[in-house]
This record gives structure tokens, sequence and C-alpha cells, in this order.
């Protein structure tokens, strides 16, 4: 059961970890469902533990008019500041949708008919185009909670999400979230992806509101022009695709879904239907080659129900897990024909011997990313690689704005916390360089670690940029540990594939 008897909200604390916003320059809205009101958005100025105010949406909140005779949008954000002990209490609702912005609230139009006008990054004329904001997604039902960052969209600003379950819970603690400054995040995206590289243009500085040295925001490639029809990389999937669907003509392809076991099939010659079916004869299709929008969106063939299977949750379902997998960059068109794969095995994630979404491995890698998960496609759920956080009986949550990097590190003079530290490439295939960015700093060492704990490697650090060998270590996840007087000063997860 999700909900205690006598429980009627969830206490989400609110903690602002930014060094660029104060508490009444961050607005947050909700807009969610719930079964007894249907549509309905919280006014957090008057939201209490047993008092919620849940009020159904309607054209009558939209007061706020940025010229004259406009739709008007509703008044439906409170600063941070005005938000009592910091404190949401969120009561049993589904299909919730958390607006976090800065500097200035945002700009959402209620209908009557209980729906609501959501930002539009790729249209100029939206009135949030410049503002920058951050969005928390929740459901809490009989089930228990679920509620996740999301990178689907764009990343705009480092965020921290961590719920706690009541002891008879599944989960008594989960954390999501990203571990370095929003700087960071940018110089490596920017470093990563120079000018030239298809993903290049996902960074966009877009006018935004705010402090005028912050960098800008980073969007997810299913909303750029460069990416669409007749963009400049249209065709970014392509060739993986085809060589996909030109090896598994002639050759079976076999994978392992968990819950529906093994599916074997062909792609048909003449249709470009891919037919698979499984030990108990359940059918699952794409019904034809998907083009690069198909993959980095989940839509079209790779989101159908197709008709001539009898089992339209089977299509679903392999679709999701073909699509992931082509993002993944772990559909292998090498193997012999029948050779079962798993597309759940990390260690292959963004294989660099195939195409994958690079916006999606960015934001994954964990020295950016807690446990490396993120949402940051639409199908990144598919073998529990999300931010999604779940407890079968919450009992509280936080939200940390700016995320979880400590930003006192780098600028108390004269300390061992200033220590920055950054590894690459990670994944990696033989080696990983950690780089010490503070040279002030004396008697650092490392330590290697399996993922049992077992030392591996150590060494002293005596320069700005130590390389670490792997190349004799079997694919798998590690542990970097970096010292200063036997006292541990930082952690890495290490990937080699």
């Amino acid at each position: 059961m999700g909900i205690v008897s006598g429980q009627t909200t969830i206490p989400y604390e609110v903690i602002n970890n930014s060094p660029h916003f104060s508490d009444n320059e961050i607005y947050i809205g909700l807009v969610g469902q719930t079964t007894s009101l249907g549509a309905v958005w919280i006014d957090f100025n008057t939201n209490a533990a047993n008092a919620p105010a849940l009020i159904p949406i309607n054209e009558t909140y939209n007061t706020i008019h940025i010229e004259p005779g406009d739709w008007g949008y509703a008044d439906m954000f409170t600063p941070l500041s005005e938000i009592t002990d910091g404190t949401l209490h969120i009561p049993a609702i589904f299909g919730c949708r958390m607006y976090i912005s800065f500097v200035n609230p945002m700009y959402i139009h209620f209908f009557d008919s209980g729906g609501y006008t959501g930002p539009d990054l790729q249209n100029p004329a939206d009135p949030n185009s410049n503002i920058r904001f951050e969005i928390i997604e929740l459901t809490w039902s009989s089930a228990g909670l679920w509620t996740n960052t999301t990178r689907v969209d764009a990343y705009q600003y480092p965020m921290g999400l961590e719920i706690w379950g009541t002891f008879e819970s599944n989960n008594a603690y989960k954390k999501a979230g990203e571990l370095i400054s929003h700087e960071e995040i940018i110089n490596l995206f920017q470093q990563a992806f120079p000018i030239g590289d298809d993903f290049y243009p996902c960074y966009s500085e877009n006018d935004l509101i705010g402090p005028s040295n912050l960098p800008g925001i980073i969007e997810q490639p299913s909303k750029l022009e460069e990416f669409k029809e007749g963009g400049v990389s249209e065709f970014y999937f392509q060739d993986y695709i085809d060589a996909v669907w030109s090896y598994f003509k002639d050759n079976e392809l076999a994978v392992s879904i968990p819950n529906w076991g093994v599916f074997r099939g062909y792609v048909e010659e003449g249709t470009d239907i891919l037919k698979m079916s499984n030990e108990n004869n359940v059918e699952a299709w794409i019904n034809g080659r998907p083009n690069t929008q198909e993959v980095i969106e989940a839509k079209g063939k790779l989101a159908e129900n197709v008709l001539e299977t009898p089992s339209n949750d089977a299509d679903l379902v392999f679709q999701a897990q073909f699509c992931a997998a082509m993002n993944r960059g772990v559909i292998d068109y090498t193997l012999a024909s029948g050779v079962v794969q798993d597309w759940g095995n990390e260690t292959n994630f963004f294989n660099a011997n195939f195409t994958h979404n690079k916006y999606v491995a960015f934001f994954h890698q964990p020295n950016i990313t807690y446990d490396s998960k993120t949402y940051a496609f639409a199908y990144d759920d598919v073998f529990d690689q999300s931010s999604t956080l779940q407890t079968s009986i919450p009992d509280h949550a936080r939200i940390t704005i700016g995320g979880f990097y400590d930003y006192s590190l780098g600028i108390t003079e004269n300390t061992t916390d200033s220590i920055l530290t950054i590894t690459y490439p990670n994944p990696t295939s033989d080696y990983v360089m950690l780089s010490i960015t503070d040279s002030a700093l004396t008697d650092l060492s490392y330590s290697l670690f399996d993922i049992s704990g077992k030392a591996l490697a150590n060494g002293k650090i005596t320069a700005a940029d130590t390389k670490i060998e792997m190349g004799n270590l079997p694919l798998a996840t590690y542990i970097l540990k970096v010292n200063q007087n036997n006292k541990e000063l930082k952690t890495f997860k290490i990937i080699k594939k």
C-alpha cells in the first residue's frame, strides 16, 4: 500500500543549494490530476500538511497578462521564500509536473477543459523561451510514489532528488541528480562536442533571464531543427539503422526481454517489417524501417500497436526495448546469427563501435550524474536506467536546487576541500585519466577497486594529470578513490567496456 491510513500528504522539502539564485528568485508551481477533482493545481501560498490547497484548473485563474488583451496566464507560481518552511505538501496525485523557474515565474495558460499550455523551447514566440526552468515529475497512489528529475526535453540547471520510505516500504531511501556544478557540466559538454559535431547545437544561450555570466542550457537533440527532417543531422542514426535492417534479413536477431523471454526473428524482405516472437509464440513487430526522428523521439514505428499482431502489449514492449537499445548503441549486427543479445548490459552502453545518442551518453556519465542514472530520453527507464525513484510507502522527499555539488569547494582558500577532480574518458576501454586542477594540493594518492571492494591498483598523484591503466582488467564497473594523507577526498565510478 502506498498511502498509510491518516496520511494525507507527502512533505517535499526544497533546499536551495544554488550560488546563483536566492529563494525569492526561485518560483514553484504544480499541475496534475486527482481521481476526485480531475485536473488540478496547488496553491503553495496556502498549502499545508492537512490542507494541500488543491484547486481545479479553469480559465478564471488566467489573471496575469504580458500585453493587454492577450489570453492570460495562470497565477500559479509561488516564490520559495514565501513557502512555509520551504516544504511542499503533496497529496495523492498522478500525471503531475512541478515546474521550478528562476528569476521569473513561468507563463502557463489554463483551459476550462482542465488542460494547460506547457513551455515550448522551439517556439521563439513562447513567453517562456527566455526563462530558465526545471521539472520534477511525480505520481502518488495506492501503489506507491514514483518521482523523477527529467532531461527528456533539456538540461537547464543541476537538480537533486531524494525520497525516504517508511520501515515497511520496499525502498527506504533513493537518490538521483547531478553531482557537479552547472559551470562544470556546460564546460564538459562543450569540450565533448565542439563546433562541427552533430551535438554542438544542443547547447543554447537563448537570451535567458538571470545572471549574465551563467552559462546557458543543453537541449535534447529531439527538440532541435538540426535533427528533424530537413536538418543537417536528420540522418544521424540512418547508417546504423540500415546496417541492422540489412544484417537481420539474413541473420536471426535474438534478444532476451525481461518478463517476456527470448524473442527471435528476422526483417522481412520486401516489407522491411521486423517480425519477432518468443517461446510462447507471442509476436512483436516493428512495422517497417524507422528513421532518426523515430529513434530519438520514441515515436512512429517505435511506439505503435501493430494491428496484425494479436498482442499489442508485446509490440510496445519490444519497440521500447529496441528504441532504448538504438539510443544506447547496443544492437550488435556483428554477432553470429541467433546469438542471444543482452541489451541491458551496462558495460556495452554507448559503445564507440556503434552509433548512439551522445546527449544521452553524456548525462549518464558517473562523474556527472549520481549512480549514472538520469531520464535523458523517453525510454530511459528501460532496464532501470532512469532517474525515477520509487517507494511503496513514502515518508518524505527532498528537492535540492543546484544538485549535490558542494559549492563551497574551490572558493575556500588554502584548504584541502578545494579539490576539483575529473576523470575521462568514462566509460573507457583501456585507461582513465585523473585530472587535478588545484596544483597546491600535496600528498595525494589514488586507489582502484572492483565493485566487491577488492583493491586492484594504487599510486601517488604527482602531476596535474595521472594516467591509470585499465587495459588488463575485464569489462566491468570499478571504483576509483582520490585520497590525501590516506583520507578519502572523492570517489568515482568508472565503467570499462
